[in-house]
């Protein structure tokens, strides 16, 4: 199956069914609630999965349903998770321990719950407007190469999505509409009086060497876990007000990031967290911050600088967010 159209069943597939009456069972490793994965099949009966042998470092659980095939690759010692083909990173690693692999219970309410059953999002309301939020622009821009700048491409991006969305009758909210300078603290203020809305924020990467490619999509981390790629600090459990949507968040993020992966067969370098990043932290609304690609990567880069390319990026991030609303808004 088309990895969006296997996606896309695994974002919608839930809607009509009941709650599990199964509860987790948890053990403390390291400080940290644990589950063991063996309960992943109780817990979501209405997948009916079931679990293979450790192959290598990859424990699989496969759901074959009428509307479509589950497949969720759990790398043990790793934090990475594959659902259905598109990258996650855990807060945690998976681990051993008195013969159980276990994943952290951050993980599975903050993760792999909105994902599989994005219909029960407690927070989620309806969508009516999309906040676009173009990185950087007048004085800072952004990252540069011999194409251009990063704020002009992130700008062109939002304009091409504005269209798309309007079209359809999304009402669209632009941080900036043209080159102008605009602080962080501006940017979360345009969110949080605008109501009823989601926040994307479109960026392009960049890296000393050139040699990293890909989408990659971040989220808040939630109380209690790192930034992707480091250690855990004082200042990660400090409550956010963007954490108060972090189910939200991830299943935003996954509906967009599946969708730009696949429309695109762009490398995808997975949906991770992020605590640092103001934009993240400061927005009361579903927040995801979208990088489409390496500026600084030779091959990306002419992608990148061709309309073509942006407009094919525009249309996956549009549907994305069609998804989103029509997951979360099923009850």
């Amino acid at each position: 199956m088309h990895r969006f159209s296997s996606l896309l069943v695994l974002v919608l597939m839930l809607v009509g069914g009941t709650r599990a009456s199964a509860e987790w069972n948890t053990v403390y490793h390291m400080n940290q609630r644990y589950v063991s994965l063996s309960q992943i099949p109780q817990y979501y009966r209405e997948y009916a999965f079931t679990r293979s042998q450790p192959t290598g470092n990859v424990i699989r659980f496969t759901s074959n349903m009428s509307h479509g095939k589950t497949i969720m690759d759990f790398q043990l010692g790793s934090p990475n998770v594959y659902m259905n083909g598109v990258k996650f990173n855990f807060s945690f690693p998976i681990v051993y321990k008195d013969g159980r692999y276990l994943v952290s219970q951050i993980d599975l309410v903050k993760l792999i719950n909105p994902i599989l059953r994005p219909s029960y999002i407690d927070q989620s309301a309806r969508v009516r407007t999309v906040v676009l939020d173009p990185g950087h622009g007048g004085r800072d821009p952004g990252t540069v190469n011999n194409y251009g700048y990063e704020k002009d491409f992130a700008l062109k991006l939002a304009q091409k999505v504005r269209a798309k969305l309007e079209q359809v009758g999304f009402h669209v909210v632009m941080t900036r509409y043209g080159d102008q300078s605009l602080e962080l603290e501006d940017r979360v203020r345009i969110a949080n009086r605008t109501q009823d809305a989601i926040f994307v924020s479109l960026h392009f990467n960049s890296v000393s060497g050139g040699g990293a490619e890909g989408i990659e999509t971040f989220t808040l981390s939630p109380p209690g876990s790192a930034t992707f790629g480091r250690a855990l600090r004082t200042s990660d459990l400090t409550v956010r007000a963007g954490n108060a949507k972090d189910t939200s968040n991830i299943a935003l993020a996954t509906a967009i990031h599946g969708r730009v992966i696949s429309r695109l067969g762009a490398k995808d370098r997975g949906i991770k967290r992020h605590s640092e990043l103001y934009v993240l932290r400061g927005i009361k609304h579903p927040t995801i911050l979208f990088e489409g690609g390496f500026m600084s990567h030779p091959g990306e880069a002419l992608k990148i600088k061709s309309d073509t390319y942006l407009d094919q990026m525009a249309h996956a991030i549009y549907e994305g967010i069609v998804v989103y609303k029509t997951a979360t808004e099923r009850r």
